[in-house]
């Protein structure tokens, strides 16, 4: 693969995730404004995660011209932020709605693992020449 094309797909990636990011805030603020005056932090900083866990890394990779991930890094690596990301979302909703839930933790803990897998394929895979 040459690097041209490694860099259109972390860009393509990147932006991928940047609409995922601007998503869920539109998500997390017109839920809040049917929450009569109710908001929940998880919910407001649910966009944070497909942002700085998605666009960023993605578009440094980009800019700096490294590798593509492998196949299985990237989704698991997607896997895990959408599980923290609707984790997040979900844990607002429940807030907002003033209970809770003790499967929640399943959320994060699912979520850290999947990236934490990807993070160890990548770093672990030799590059393709």
């Amino acid at each position: 693969m040459s690097a041209s094309s490694s860099r259109n797909d972390c860009a393509r990636i990147a932006f991928g995730y940047l609409c995922a990011a601007l998503g869920t805030a539109l998500f997390g603020f017109i839920y809040e404004q049917f929450s009569h005056g109710v908001w929940s932090v998880p919910m407001v900083y649910a966009f944070a995660i497909p942002l700085a866990g998605g666009t960023l890394p993605f578009a440094a990779l980009a800019i700096w011209g490294r590798r593509v991930p492998a196949p299985l890094a990237r989704t698991c690596w997607h896997l895990g932020l959408a599980t923290l990301t609707v984790g997040s979302l979900f844990a607002g909703v429940l807030e907002i709605y003033g209970t809770t839930n003790r499967l929640i933790a399943a959320y994060p803990a699912a979520g850290g693992l999947l990236c934490t897998a990807a993070l160890a394929q990548f770093l672990l895979a030799k590059p393709a020449e």
